[in-house]
């Protein structure tokens, strides 16, 4: 999950895009990209973890480095919004 855009700005873009397409699709990926990263940050070492493996996967030249931390974020990113569809 890249590093997140102030909501207002990003909700005034899905708005203005669900206008031009007559669609519901950029609300609702408005919603969930800002569930996701609710569900994350609930667990500051994994929000934490997540942000080093966003930095090894920009920066990092070593491939094997990079999938290792893609596959990681995927893990945390399910993770997060399992445990928020579903809070114990």
């Amino acid at each position: 999950m890249p590093h997140h855009r102030p909501v207002d700005e990003h909700w005034a873009e899905a708005m203005g895009q669900a206008r031009d397409e007559y669609s519901l699709l950029p609300g609702r990926a408005f919603a969930e990209h800002w569930w996701s990263w609710v569900a994350v940050r609930r667990w500051p070492a994994k929000a934490a973890r997540l942000r080093e493996c966003e930095r090894i996967v920009a920066a990092s030249e070593d491939r094997a480095e990079r999938r290792a931390a893609a596959s990681e974020i995927a893990r945390i990113l399910a993770d997060a919004e399992a445990a928020a569809r579903c809070p114990h």
